[in-house]
């Protein structure tokens, strides 16, 4: 099987993220159905969401990601591994990490605030200082490394920092979501 990983916040369709409720089914702009909702959560540490996808032929994936994913490591920040996503609103951004391991919490949409920790930052550089490489709207696009290694999917933002959750937090052997592995990765 084949799908969609995005944030749960963003791929749910309500803001009922506690429960089984809201539409199952995911709908392109023609509205056509182009996935099932299979399972998410927000937690303390994760904001994912994953659907079916319907059919591959009507998604446009990114030929470049690799299968897998890898770690975020400290030798990551130090050395400001690049980085680049393709944003729902900002579009094809690059950045660095900037913080391999952080807690932030979030104002989200349903007026609330959560924590989530172990987070990774990516920012960008300029004359005027550190800027967020991400805009509202972003959420849920993947990040990927040099190599197009995933290595987290976007969770918010302020105006220095992008901020991740690490897909080794959710995917990785023995971890909650290990079932869906990245062999094709397609952004939501």
């Amino acid at each position: 099987k084949i799908y969609f990983v995005s944030c749960w916040h963003v791929i749910k369709g309500d803001r009922k993220w506690y429960e089984h409720s809201g539409p199952t089914r995911i709908s392109d702009s023609n509205q056509t159905v182009i996935g099932t909702i299979t399972d998410g959560t927000i937690s303390n540490k994760v904001d994912i969401g994953f659907a079916e996808v319907a059919s591959s032929q009507r998604i446009n994936n990114d030929p470049n990601i690799l299968s897998g994913f890898r770690e975020v490591t400290e030798a990551d920040a130090f050395d400001e591994t690049p980085v680049h996503f393709k944003g729902g609103i900002s579009g094809t951004k690059t950045a660095v990490i900037y913080n391999n391991q952080l807690n932030k919490s979030f104002l989200y949409p349903d007026k609330k605030w959560r924590k989530l920790e172990d987070l990774f930052s990516i920012t960008t550089y300029s004359n005027n200082g550190i800027t967020a490489p991400s805009k509202p709207g972003d959420s849920g696009a993947l990040i990927l490394d040099k190599d197009n290694l995933p290595l987290g999917i976007v969770v918010g933002g302020d105006t220095q920092f992008t901020y991740a959750v690490k897909l080794s937090n959710l995917l990785a052997a023995g971890i909650l979501y290990e079932e869906y592995s990245l062999h094709n990765s397609y952004i939501l």
